[in-house]
C-alpha cells in the first residue's frame, strides 16, 4: 500500500511543480516545498541522483524566501546530506553538514544528535541466541561532523554487538561544533546504542 501511495504522491508532486513552473512561480515557498517533498520521495525510492537534483533546486528556491534556520530549509539540507552519503559523495555531504551546523549550532551540552545515521546490524549470533543488549560509546565528532576515535566504554554486550555498534556509528554524521565562526571538534561525546529483538 505504501508503494502505491508513494507513486501517487510522486505523480501529484510532478504535476504541481509543472503548474508552478508554467506560471513562472519558481522562487516561492510552495515551489521549494514541492521540490523538497519530491526529493524526499525520490530518496525513499532509492533514486539518490534524482533526489539530489530536486533537493538542490528546493534549497535554491527555499533560501530565497525563508530564513536559513527555518525547519524546512534545514531539513532539505539534511536530506541532501543523506543522498550524498548514499552515493559516496562525502565532500558534498560535508558542505551540507557544515551548513546545518553554521546556521543552527548546537550548544555542545547533552547527548549529540545525529543528522545522518545508518542502522546497526543486529549480530546474527546474538539474534539466534535471543540475546539483547546495549553499549555506551565514547567518540569525537570532527570538524566535518564525522565520527572518530570511537570506543565502547560500558554496556551489556557480546563481542559481535560491540563491533556492529562501532561500524554503524562510524558511518553516522553529527553537527560539528561551531564556535566564533569556526568549525571545531567535539570531544568526549557519548551515546547509548541498544540492540533488541522485536516483539
Amino acid at each position: 500500500m505504501l508503494r502505491g501511495n508513494r507513486g501517487k504522491i510522486h505523480s501529484h508532486l510532478i504535476k504541481a511543480i509543472r503548474i508552478l513552473e508554467d506560471a513562472g512561480d519558481t522562487q516561492s515557498v510552495l515551489y521549494g516545498s514541492a521540490l523538497f517533498r519530491l526529493g524526499k520521495v525520490e530518496l525513499a525510492k532509492g533514486r539518490e541522483k534524482k533526489s539530489i537534483e530536486y533537493l538542490n533546486k528546493a534549497i535554491g528556491s527555499l533560501e530565497e524566501e525563508l530564513d536559513p534556520t527555518h525547519p524546512v530549509a534545514l531539513s532539505a539540507h539534511q536530506f541532501l546530506l543523506q543522498a550524498y552519503e548514499k552515493v559516496g559523495m562525502k565532500e558534498e555531504a560535508d558542505k551540507h553538514c557544515r551548513h546545518i551546523a553554521s546556521v543552527d549550532p548546537e550548544t555542545g551540552e547533552g547527548e549529540p544528535v545525529a543528522i545522518y545515521r545508518t542502522m546497526m546490524q543486529y549480530p546474527a549470533s546474538a539474534m539466534f541466541a535471543g540475546q539483547e543488549g546495549w553499549v555506551v560509546v565514547n567518540f569525537t565528532i570532527d570538524d566535518h561532523g564525522n565520527v572518530k576515535d570511537a570506543e565502547v566504554i560500558d554496556g551489556k554486550r557480546q563481542k559481535t554487538s560491540t563491533k556492529s555498534a562501532l561500524e554503524a556509528l562510524e558511518q553516522w554524521r553529527f553537527r560539528p561544533g561551531y564556535v566564533d565562526g569556526k568549525f571545531v571538534e567535539r570531544t568526549d561525546q557519548r551515546i547509548r546504542m541498544v540492540y533488541e529483538l522485536a516483539d
